[in-house]
């Protein structure tokens, strides 16, 4: 009970500044509507009591955080002092998949007031298939079927289930690429691919814009 206390008054600390609240309300003054990403942040908490403070509406995007995923226990606690109000008073929220509107759902947010809003893309800057092979020849992947995994290498993305699922497929034929920065588990991935014999067949390019 007194660890939890403690890590409670830390993380009041932390998601409350007086400096901070005072400068997003004067930053959000002359605004019409705020757009709050992510729930669970300190400029999160400051937006939203400034929002409140001046009766601005909101819209929130969770960006995939609406879920108790790592870290379970702070993100309960944070939730029941800042998270669950912020999602109630939200004037709109923006899910960007079926995935995450299901998860907005769950939360408690009405139907209503979610919107499917996918993340918007330009085409243009994306030609196909122009240096598909450069980057095979680069990686040493040959005509093998390429299997891509992009995001930043953490376990909360789920790299080593892919990994472990890699080695079951066992396919000579297929060649596995983890496109993403390290974010405390790249080593653990790459000592993996050495115990598995992988080394041939897997891929680490670090982060890969474009």
């Amino acid at each position: 009970y007194r660890n939890v206390s403690n890590r409670l008054a830390f993380r009041q600390r932390i998601f409350w500044s007086p400096e901070l609240f005072r400068n997003m309300k004067a930053e959000i003054r002359s605004a019409d509507v705020v757009h709050i990403h992510e729930l669970r942040a300190t400029t999160s908490v400051s937006a939203f009591h400034a929002a409140q403070a001046l009766g601005r509406p909101y819209v929130l995007s969770a960006h995939g955080g609406l879920r108790h995923l790592g870290r379970k226990g702070i993100k309960i606690v944070y939730d029941r002092f800042w998270g669950r109000r912020i999602l109630a008073k939200a004037a709109a929220v923006i899910a960007i998949s079926p995935v995450e509107e299901a998860d907005a759902i769950t939360a408690g947010v009405r139907r209503e007031r979610i919107f499917r809003l996918p993340n918007a893309i330009d085409v243009s800057e994306y030609p196909l298939a122009a240096d598909s092979q450069k980057f095979r020849e680069r990686w040493s992947i040959g005509q093998r079927k390429l299997i891509l995994f992009m995001g930043r290498l953490n376990w909360i993305k789920g790299a080593d289930v892919l990994l472990r699922a890699f080695q079951e497929l066992n396919r000579e034929d297929a060649h596995l690429v983890f496109a993403g920065p390290d974010d405390g588990q790249a080593s653990q991935l790459e000592q993996f691919v050495k115990q598995a014999n992988l080394a041939g067949r897997v891929s680490f390019i670090g982060y890969c814009d474009h």
